[in-house]
């Protein structure tokens, strides 16, 4: 099943084109009537994330044009969400708040900056885990920290070919990974912390771009609403961050990885992204290698919303042809590409040259091979 990234509207299937079209500002309720009622739409949102969002546009139509039973348990899944929400977004200021009298400087990304910057209500913004970036010196404190608000590091989570590059002893390793509640609460609710010190840009093998924690606090500002050693993103370093997760998630083995509130971020930072902050993504993307990634996403947004960036942007960033073309091919997850062989071959179309290219494929190809043999 192909997922959202380079499809268009029309490509899609009729839930997920509907979810798409009713999240569009220039849907009218006559047209909000008959998708709401398309097959499967609202069990789409769920799992797309995008419930809240629909429900607070859209609860008027949905309680009076759907059957009752129906929208008794629409009313239910969005309660659920919206408590579960709020619950971990309170869990989630506690502990940047301890992480902060603790002396730990914290960057949170993605979910819990986007519920408050973009969204501005965290309810609308539900999260699958709470994403922290960490000096990597100040790991040792942060675990402590964990540890004292009751959270354990979670083994198997991501294997060691996967973490990101820690310097330093295993526990830093450990500490650099996924935490969740040593007590699991009621209904399976778990919160979950992942700590980062860097962007975890490619899923499989050797990436020779990491940037390091400096990198990312220098495309940062104070946050003090958050605690008072907590940071937050510009719009640059998020846009960033939402083109690499949503394209080592559209790469995934399931297309249920692909979930279309990433693109909706996606849109509300391309509309709120100042002229100069255009520059600036464009300078990152390519010295990360995330030209192609950045490319894929701005094409998507502007397919599903007619969200644009400035008309020179784009061209900039898939600049090679030919390396644009391939890579775009394995990204609509072609049937006779497999998990690996599709996010090695566009990991490879991301390079800036032949040999950087010849480079990372003689680097990866025996991990690849053993991965490919063990699975």
């Amino acid at each position: 099943m192909p997922g959202i990234l380079l499809h268009s509207r029309e490509e899609l299937t009729p839930n997920l084109a509907a979810l798409v079209r009713l999240l569009d500002p220039a849907c009218s309720p006559v047209e909000a009537q008959e998708h709401l009622r398309t097959e499967g739409v609202l069990e789409a949102a769920r799992a797309h994330g995008v419930a809240m969002l629909l429900n607070q546009r859209w609860s008027g139509l949905i309680a009076s044009e759907l059957p009752s039973k129906v929208a008794a348990e629409w009313t239910a899944v969005c309660r659920a969400t919206a408590v579960r929400t709020l619950r971990q977004h309170a869990h989630a200021t506690r502990l940047l708040a301890a992480l902060g009298e603790a002396g730990v400087e914290t960057l949170p990304l993605r979910g819990l900056w986007l519920a408050e910057a973009m969204y501005g209500d965290p309810s609308l913004r539900p999260s699958q885990d709470v994403d922290l970036w960490v000096a990597p010196e100040q790991l040792g404190d942060a675990a402590a920290v964990l540890r004292a608000t009751g959270m354990v590091p979670v083994e198997g989570e991501a294997s060691e070919g996967n973490r990101e590059p820690v310097p330093g002893p295993p526990e830093l390793r450990t500490a650099a990974g996924a935490w969740g509640l040593a007590t699991p609460e009621p209904h399976d609710w778990r919160l979950w912390v992942d700590v980062h010190v860097t962007l975890h840009i490619s899923s499989h093998g050797w990436w020779p771009f990491w940037p390091p924690y400096q990198w990312l606090r220098e495309r940062a500002e104070p946050w003090p609403a958050m605690g008072p050693r907590t940071l937050q993103p510009r719009l640059p370093l998020a846009l960033l961050v939402q083109a690499d997760n949503i394209v080592r998630h559209a790469l995934a083995r399931r297309a249920h990885h692909d979930r279309l509130l990433g693109y909706y971020d996606a849109a509300l930072i391309v509309r709120n992204m100042p002229p100069a902050g255009w520059l600036q993504v464009v300078e990152d993307a390519r010295q990360l290698r995330l030209g192609l990634h950045l490319a894929a996403l701005l094409l998507t947004v502007e397919r599903l919303w007619q969200v644009s960036a400035p008309q020179d942007v784009i061209p900039q960033l898939r600049r090679q042809g030919l390396s644009w073309r391939v890579g775009a091919w394995a990204l609509r997850r072609p049937r006779l590409l497999g998990h690996l062989p599709r996010g090695a071959l566009f990991q490879t179309c991301a390079m800036r040259s032949p040999a950087e290219a010849g480079r990372y494929v003689l680097r990866n190809i025996g991990p690849g091979l053993r991965e490919m043999l063990k699975s």
